[in-house]
């Protein structure tokens, strides 16, 4: 869900209009220095606008998305929105990351990152399975699902994504 709605919301706008006035400016004389430095702080700005706005909405988006589910499911969905959906600011933060880093013709580091967001995402489900084992035939009802496997599960999935984001920092 915080991929789709990144997708939709914001992935379009970066591709379209960041990336070709990133390029632009970096090409002045400063490097673009001011202007990037601006055009950043809009940007983070707008994503974590847009991320509180969507978790703010995260009932209306589960009710909708899960109108066939049954009122545990949507609770659940409902507690998985509110630690997933911050994903959306690290989603925007990497891709903004990744296109000064590209600007720069430094291509690797974002090339990479999503590497980071699949160990840590893999390790979570790993620990989930060390833990508790498998799923059982049908899986596991949503009113089953313990609070300790919860975290494991959102935790890891966000986890990911942060580290994702923040590994182009370094």
């Amino acid at each position: 869900l915080p991929t789709l709605i990144y997708v939709l919301v914001a992935g379009g706008v970066f591709n379209a209009v960041l990336v070709p006035q990133i390029i632009k400016a970096a090409k002045a004389q400063d490097g673009g220095a001011r202007y990037i430095s601006k055009l950043v702080t809009l940007t983070v700005t707008a994503i974590g606008l847009v991320t509180l706005i969507t978790v703010a909405c995260a009932w209306p988006i589960i009710s909708v998305m899960g109108s066939g589910w049954t009122p545990e499911q949507r609770q659940l969905g409902f507690i998985f929105s509110l630690w997933c959906l911050p994903q959306i600011f690290f989603y925007g933060l990497y891709n903004l990351l990744g296109e000064l880093l590209n600007a720069r013709e430094i291509f690797g580091p974002y090339m990479w990152a999503p590497v980071v967001n699949n160990v840590v995402g893999i390790a979570g489900l790993g620990l989930f399975l060390v833990i508790w084992g498998g799923a059982p035939d049908g899986g596991i009802p949503a009113g089953d699902l313990t609070g300790a496997q919860f975290w494991v599960l959102a935790g890891s999935a966000t986890l990911g994504v942060i580290c994702q984001a923040l590994c182009l920092l370094w």
